[in-house]
């Protein structure tokens, strides 16, 4: 009697199981092209609780980037929040990110700030700009907008399709960029993979008092 209870009860886990497994909505296109046939509904894997969006627009790279993701992501790929950062030459990256746990919860469009309308917050950071090296000097500053309050310092190799890209900088970022992990990570099913080797962070100051206006 006592085996015919357990037989019960891990089928009735068996069943529960399967009719709370988490679905998304999954998707890689350009920023406002996440629609129609592009737009899949897809049952996570167990260890992923989350359904989430990423957006991003980034000048960074060689070839500007301007995409977003759904999918079902795990726990601790889920860093929630605005991200942006400054570099020099007119460079930039802005990303959102928004993670939720009900069916279908990344449905909606998750909006991006637009770079051009973040404001100078009057901080500075050396900044400088190397691809396929390790370090480069920051012999030339730049001015934080926004929320940047950290001046950061990154080396790292982005993949994307048939594109790869080694790429290092200094500039000023927005301080959630600090937490992002060492090591590699991947989105959209490994369309998009990024191998981060460097990462460091100090806050950013107001320029020297004699700085000319």
């Amino acid at each position: 009697m006592r085996a015919a209870g357990i037989l019960v009860f891990c089928l009735f886990s068996s069943i529960l199981s399967t009719v709370t497994s988490l679905r998304c909505q999954t998707c890689v296109a350009p920023i406002n092209e996440c629609e129609g046939e592009d737009v899949k509904v897809e049952e996570c894997k167990e260890d992923e609780e989350f359904c989430s969006t990423v957006v991003f627009n980034s000048t960074i790279t060689k070839h500007p980037m301007n995409f977003v993701i759904k999918e079902c992501r795990k726990r601790e790929q889920c860093l929630s929040g605005s991200f942006s950062t400054t570099v020099i030459d007119g460079r930039f990256e802005v990303s959102k990110t928004n993670c939720c746990q009900t069916d279908v919860c990344n449905a909606e469009p998750l909006l991006l700030e637009k770079y051009e309308e973040f404001q100078p917050n009057l901080l500075r950071c050396p900044s400088c700009y190397a691809q396929d090296v390790d370090s480069c000097e920051a012999d030339r500053k730049v001015w934080c907008v926004g929320k940047q309050d950290e001046c950061i310092t990154l080396t790292g190799t982005i993949s994307y399709g048939n594109f790869t890209e080694k790429q290092t900088f200094q500039g000023c970022s927005t301080n959630n960029i600090c937490s992002y992990p060492l090591g590699e990570s991947q989105m959209g099913d490994g369309l998009f993979q990024v191998n981060v080797t460097t990462l460091k962070c100090r806050n950013a100051h107001l320029p020297d008092p004699d700085y000319i206006w």
